[in-house]
């Protein structure tokens, strides 16, 4: 007999497709041969089908089950088995959660702190680089200021020497006219 799994669950239609065949995929692939929970209780949703009462469908399912040597604890065993298979795979899925998390999650973390150490270290170039650039700036402003003075001070020095030279060539111009007048 071959049972459509779907349908022994009520309020599949409203959960995510994808983790609903996940998981229905899980227990087919995990099927036990022999008489087990699935069969019996499709058994009592076919009995219930037929407007019997829930207590009497799981007896009734039950006492024919039993003619092929189905206990109370046989059932509950395979039931068990069924719960631990979806164990097994909420298990799985918390490992390819838990890698996805570490890949698309942590492992952005770790990039976006290492580019935020990066800034840091630019914005710390950059104040760096500031400061030796104002202190380069204080270095040329002194220098011209000094360069100023110099100029000023060659200038002064120069008109000086040319107002000396001045004085001197100057007489010595008048005393050649002189010599030339009287001599």
């Amino acid at each position: 007999m071959t049972i459509d799994i779907r349908t022994l669950f009520d309020g599949l239609e409203d959960l995510d497709k994808k983790f609903v065949d996940a998981l229905i995929r899980a227990l087919k692939n995990n099927h036990l041969k022999e008489f087990d929970y699935l069969r019996f209780k499709k058994a009592v949703m076919s009995l219930e089908e037929l407007d019997m009462d829930q207590t009497i469908a799981f007896k009734s399912a039950f006492a024919t089950a039993s003619t092929i040597g189905v206990t109370k604890e046989k059932l509950k065993k395979t039931a068990i088995h069924y719960k631990n298979v979806l164990a097994k795979e909420q298990s799985e899925y918390a490992e390819a959660l838990k890698n996805q998390q570490n890949k698309k999650v942590s492992g952005k973390r770790v990039e976006a702190k290492k580019m935020k150490e990066k800034i840091e270290d630019f914005k710390t170039k950059i104040t760096q680089m500031q400061n030796e650039m104002a202190m380069f700036q204080e270095k040329i402003d002194s220098t011209d200021n000094e360069i100023a003075k110099a100029e000023k001070k060659l200038t002064e020095t120069r008109d000086k020497f040319v107002n000396a030279m001045n004085v001197f060539t100057g007489q010595i111009d008048k005393d050649l006219e002189l010599i030339e007048l009287y001599l």
